[in-house]
Protein backbone atom coordinates (compact mmCIF):
# COMPACT_ATOMS: atom_id res chain seq x y z
CA UNK A 1 0.00 0.00 0.00
CA UNK A 2 1.30 3.44 -0.89
CA UNK A 3 1.55 5.97 1.91
CA UNK A 4 3.21 9.36 2.36
CA UNK A 5 5.50 9.35 5.42
CA UNK A 6 7.34 12.26 6.96
CA UNK A 7 9.66 12.52 9.94
CA UNK A 8 8.26 15.08 12.36
CA UNK A 9 10.89 16.93 14.37
CA UNK A 10 11.55 20.26 16.03
CA UNK A 11 9.22 22.82 17.55
CA UNK A 12 5.62 23.52 16.67
CA UNK A 13 6.44 25.71 13.67
CA UNK A 14 8.66 23.06 12.10
CA UNK A 15 6.03 20.41 12.83
CA UNK A 16 3.38 22.44 11.01
CA UNK A 17 5.61 22.93 7.94
CA UNK A 18 6.47 19.22 7.83
CA UNK A 19 2.82 18.23 8.20
CA UNK A 20 1.70 20.68 5.50
CA UNK A 21 4.31 19.38 3.05
CA UNK A 22 3.44 15.72 3.62
CA UNK A 23 -0.31 16.33 3.67
CA UNK A 24 -0.06 18.16 0.35
CA UNK A 25 1.82 15.18 -1.07
CA UNK A 26 -0.86 12.80 0.25
CA UNK A 27 -3.60 14.91 -1.31
CA UNK A 28 -1.74 15.21 -4.62
CA UNK A 29 -1.22 11.45 -4.90
CA UNK A 30 -4.48 10.53 -3.12
CA UNK A 31 -2.76 8.26 -0.58
CA UNK A 32 -2.86 8.17 3.24
CA UNK A 33 -0.44 10.15 5.40
CA UNK A 34 1.63 8.66 8.23
CA UNK A 35 3.76 10.66 10.65
CA UNK A 36 7.04 9.37 12.08
CA UNK A 37 7.18 10.86 15.61
CA UNK A 38 10.20 8.84 16.76
CA UNK A 39 12.34 11.99 17.05
CA UNK A 40 10.37 12.86 20.19
CA UNK A 41 11.19 9.58 21.92
CA UNK A 42 14.83 9.48 20.88
CA UNK A 43 17.79 11.38 22.21
CA UNK A 44 16.88 14.84 20.97
CA UNK A 45 18.64 17.70 22.76
CA UNK A 46 16.07 20.49 22.57
CA UNK A 47 13.19 18.97 24.54
CA UNK A 48 10.46 20.16 22.18
CA UNK A 49 7.16 18.32 22.65
CA UNK A 50 5.12 16.81 19.83
CA UNK A 51 2.21 19.22 19.31
CA UNK A 52 0.35 18.23 16.14
CA UNK A 53 -2.11 16.15 18.16
CA UNK A 54 -3.62 19.46 19.35
CA UNK A 55 -4.76 20.31 15.81
CA UNK A 56 -7.55 19.04 13.56
CA UNK A 57 -5.12 17.21 11.30
CA UNK A 58 -5.91 14.24 9.09
CA UNK A 59 -3.45 11.39 9.67
CA UNK A 60 -3.83 7.64 9.20
CA UNK A 61 -2.94 5.06 11.83
CA UNK A 62 -0.49 3.45 9.42
CA UNK A 63 3.10 2.92 10.46
CA UNK A 64 5.46 5.28 8.62
CA UNK A 65 7.74 3.29 6.34
CA UNK A 66 10.12 3.77 3.48
CA UNK A 67 13.60 4.79 2.50
CA UNK A 68 14.41 8.21 3.94
CA UNK A 69 14.59 10.95 1.34
CA UNK A 70 16.20 14.13 2.66
CA UNK A 71 14.91 17.47 1.46
CA UNK A 72 17.26 18.36 -1.39
CA UNK A 73 17.88 22.04 -0.85
CA UNK A 74 20.09 24.43 1.03
CA UNK A 75 18.30 26.26 3.81
CA UNK A 76 15.27 28.22 2.59
CA UNK A 77 15.63 27.46 -1.15
CA UNK A 78 12.54 25.83 -2.63
CA UNK A 79 13.06 22.45 -4.29
CA UNK A 80 9.83 20.60 -4.94
CA UNK A 81 10.05 16.86 -4.53
CA UNK A 82 8.10 15.20 -7.32
CA UNK A 83 9.28 11.67 -6.85
CA UNK A 84 6.94 8.74 -6.19
CA UNK A 85 5.60 8.57 -2.65
CA UNK A 86 5.70 4.77 -2.39
CA UNK A 87 8.38 3.52 0.00
CA UNK A 88 9.66 7.03 0.73
CA UNK A 89 9.85 8.72 4.11
CA UNK A 90 10.55 12.43 3.76
CA UNK A 91 12.93 14.25 6.10
CA UNK A 92 13.43 18.00 6.13
CA UNK A 93 11.83 21.24 7.22
CA UNK A 94 9.94 22.20 4.02
CA UNK A 95 9.73 25.88 4.97
CA UNK A 96 8.39 27.16 1.69
CA UNK A 97 4.73 27.65 0.91
CA UNK A 98 5.32 26.46 -2.66
CA UNK A 99 5.29 22.93 -1.24
CA UNK A 100 1.66 23.23 -0.12
CA UNK A 101 0.07 26.52 -1.23
CA UNK A 102 -2.36 24.73 -3.55
CA UNK A 103 -4.04 23.29 -0.45
CA UNK A 104 -4.29 26.51 1.58
CA UNK A 105 -7.99 26.01 2.37
CA UNK A 106 -7.31 22.51 3.70
CA UNK A 107 -4.69 23.87 6.10
CA UNK A 108 -6.83 26.77 7.24
CA UNK A 109 -9.22 24.12 8.52
CA UNK A 110 -6.83 21.40 9.69
CA UNK A 111 -4.23 23.59 11.37
CA UNK A 112 -6.72 24.99 13.85
CA UNK A 113 -6.79 23.88 17.46
CA UNK A 114 -9.13 21.09 18.41
CA UNK A 115 -12.00 22.42 20.47
CA UNK A 116 -10.98 20.33 23.48
CA UNK A 117 -7.47 21.80 23.33
CA UNK A 118 -8.88 25.30 23.74
CA UNK A 119 -9.72 26.55 27.19
CA UNK A 120 -11.42 29.73 28.37
CA UNK A 121 -8.11 31.60 28.50
CA UNK A 122 -7.33 30.72 24.87
CA UNK A 123 -10.80 31.71 23.68
CA UNK A 124 -10.57 35.03 25.55
CA UNK A 125 -7.14 35.66 24.07
CA UNK A 126 -8.46 34.89 20.58
CA UNK A 127 -11.23 37.47 20.98
CA UNK A 128 -8.74 40.03 22.28
CA UNK A 129 -6.36 39.70 19.33
CA UNK A 130 -9.23 39.90 16.85
CA UNK A 131 -10.35 43.30 18.16
CA UNK A 132 -7.34 45.23 16.89
CA UNK A 133 -4.20 44.85 14.82
CA UNK A 134 -2.04 42.31 16.62
CA UNK A 135 1.65 41.89 15.98
CA UNK A 136 3.28 38.78 17.39
CA UNK A 137 6.94 39.05 18.33
CA UNK A 138 8.78 35.79 18.94
CA UNK A 139 11.99 36.22 20.86
CA UNK A 140 13.86 33.00 20.32
CA UNK A 141 16.61 32.30 22.78
CA UNK A 142 16.13 29.01 24.61
CA UNK A 143 18.55 26.52 23.08
CA UNK A 144 20.38 29.30 21.22
CA UNK A 145 21.85 31.01 24.27
CA UNK A 146 24.68 28.49 24.54
CA UNK A 147 25.96 25.30 22.98
CA UNK A 148 25.85 23.96 19.45
CA UNK A 149 22.73 25.86 18.32
CA UNK A 150 24.34 29.17 19.31
CA UNK A 151 27.46 28.26 17.33
CA UNK A 152 25.41 27.41 14.23
CA UNK A 153 22.62 30.00 14.31
CA UNK A 154 23.66 32.66 16.80
CA UNK A 155 21.33 34.85 18.86
CA UNK A 156 19.33 37.73 17.40
CA UNK A 157 20.38 41.06 18.93
CA UNK A 158 18.05 43.29 20.92
CA UNK A 159 18.62 46.02 18.34
CA UNK A 160 16.97 43.82 15.70
CA UNK A 161 13.76 43.74 17.73
CA UNK A 162 13.85 47.49 18.40
CA UNK A 163 14.21 48.22 14.67
CA UNK A 164 11.43 45.75 13.81
CA UNK A 165 9.04 47.37 16.31
CA UNK A 166 9.86 50.81 14.93
CA UNK A 167 9.00 49.58 11.42
CA UNK A 168 5.71 48.13 12.64
CA UNK A 169 4.77 51.41 14.32
CA UNK A 170 5.12 53.14 10.93
CA UNK A 171 3.03 50.54 9.10
CA UNK A 172 0.18 50.09 11.58
CA UNK A 173 -1.84 52.51 13.70
CA UNK A 174 -2.07 51.62 17.38
CA UNK A 175 -1.12 47.94 17.15
CA UNK A 176 -0.95 45.66 20.15
CA UNK A 177 2.21 43.63 20.52
CA UNK A 178 2.08 40.07 21.83
CA UNK A 179 5.55 38.89 22.78
CA UNK A 180 6.37 35.22 23.23
CA UNK A 181 9.65 33.53 24.03
CA UNK A 182 11.05 30.12 24.81
CA UNK A 183 13.47 31.56 27.36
Amino acid sequence: MEVVSVIIKGGIGNQMFQYAFARAQSLTYNVPLALDKSWYTGQQIYGYPYMLDKFNINVSDLTPTGVIQQEKHAVMDFDLLLEPVCNVKYSGYFQDEDYFKNYRNVFLEELTLKHDAMNIDVLGFERRIQRRVSIFVHIRRGERVEGRAKEIYGVVSGNYYVMALEMMSHWFTDPQYICVTDD
